[in-house]
């Protein structure tokens, strides 16, 4: 988790200076904005993060899923063995 914040600290950080120093006189033929500029950054940042969104919903889902697939096979292997124990009756254990 740590080196996960890590990269993304460095690439916002990089992110930042690329646009700071940008050719931008080239490009646009005229100095870009220094609003559009952040605007810009803050526009990736967020289709980045949207990408983190979907990750955690991804994982929360799958966490969620396993967590009811587990339940639900609890249940029927508490199911299968009262069936048995019905049918068979107890063991010398129970």
């Amino acid at each position: 988790m740590t080196g996960s914040l890590a990269i993304m600290a460095a690439i916002v950080a990089l992110v930042i200076l690329v646009e700071h120093w940008f050719p931008w006189q080239r490009l646009l033929h005229r100095d870009c904005p220094r609003l559009a500029a952040y605007t810009l950054t803050a526009w990736l940042l967020w289709a980045g993060m949207r990408g983190a969104v979907l990750a955690l919903w991804v994982a929360i889902i799958a966490a969620g899923v396993a967590t009811v697939g587990a339940w639900a096979i609890d249940a029927l292997l508490g199911m299968r063995d009262t069936i048995w124990v019905h049918e068979h009756g107890p063991t010398e254990t129970e």
